[in-house]
C-alpha cells in the first residue's frame, strides 16, 4: 500500500472556550460604545459645518448683494449747514458734494440758534 500523510492546516469551526466567549462578549461591548460614540461626533461635525456653511451661505448673499448695487456704506466725511434762517439742516458729502439730506430743524434745534442768533456750520 502506497499512502502519504502530511499535515495541513484548515480553518474549520472550533468550540469557543468560555473564556473566548467572555473576551468577544466584552470586544462586542466595547465596540458597540465605539458605534455610538463615532455616531455623535459625525452629529456633532455635521452640525458644526452646517453652521459654518450657514455663515459662509450668509457672508455670500450680502457680498453679491453689494455687487448688485454697485455700492457699499461706508463712512463718508459730511459737513452739515444750519440755517436758522430757513430752519434746515443740509448735510453734504465732502468727496463728491452731493446732498445726502436736507431736514427740518427741531425744535430743540431752532430754540439753540436763538443763543447763535445767525446761520452758521456745525460738525
Amino acid at each position: 500500500m502506497n499512502i502519504e500523510v502530511r499535515q495541513a492546516v484548515r480553518t474549520l469551526p472550533v468550540k469557543l472556550t468560555s473564556e473566548e466567549q467572555r473576551d468577544l462578549i466584552q470586544k462586542t461591548f466595547a465596540l458597540r460604545r465605539g458605534v455610538k460614540e463615532a455616531g455623535r461626533e459625525r452629529a456633532e461635525a455635521i452640525k458644526r459645518y452646517n453652521q459654518e456653511i450657514k455663515e459662509l451661505q450668509k457672508e455670500l448673499e450680502a457680498t453679491e448683494d453689494i455687487l448688485a448695487a454697485g455700492a457699499q456704506e461706508k463712512p463718508c466725511a459730511c459737513h452739515e449747514e444750519w440755517s436758522y434762517s430757513a430752519g434746515t439742516v443740509t448735510t453734504t458729502r465732502d468727496d463728491t458734494g452731493e446732498t445726502v439730506e436736507e431736514r427740518p430743524m427741531t425744535d430743540g434745534e431752532r430754540q439753540a440758534g436763538l443763543f447763535g442768533g445767525k446761520d452758521q456750520c456745525a460738525a
